[in-house]
């Protein structure tokens, strides 16, 4: 009878433990990464090398939008991201854009 309670109560003395460790000393760290593929071109018309390279242009002025103060912000609202700032957030996340490619790709840790 005395090891069964010795073992039960280290079981739920570690598992509270655990518990505090998680929900207060711990913090969670999130990464996702997302891609774009854009190319301008009307609806139901045949891509043309125009198209092709107006979309490479375009994928570096996304990838400024993607990292204005205006679209974090509204990030950090939409998401309720209440501990976080907009430069905390602008410096997680990393846009890049592929030389040569219509992809604009966005990974972010926090």
């Amino acid at each position: 009878m005395g090891r069964a309670f010795l073992i039960i109560s280290a079981g739920v003395f570690f598992g509270l433990a655990g518990l505090f460790i998680s929900k207060f000393v711990m913090h969670p760290v999130y990464d996702s990464t997302t891609k774009i593929y854009i190319l301008n071109k009307e609806e139901n018309q045949t891509v043309t090398y125009s198209d092709v390279q107006i979309s490479t242009q375009l994928t570096q002025d996304y990838a400024e939008l993607i990292k204005s103060r205006y679209v974090l912000e509204e990030v950090i609202q939409r998401l309720n991201l209440v501990d976080m700032g907009y430069e905390d957030l602008a410096d997680v996340l990393k846009v890049d854009t592929p030389s040569d490619t219509r992809i604009v790709g966005n990974n972010s840790q926090r």
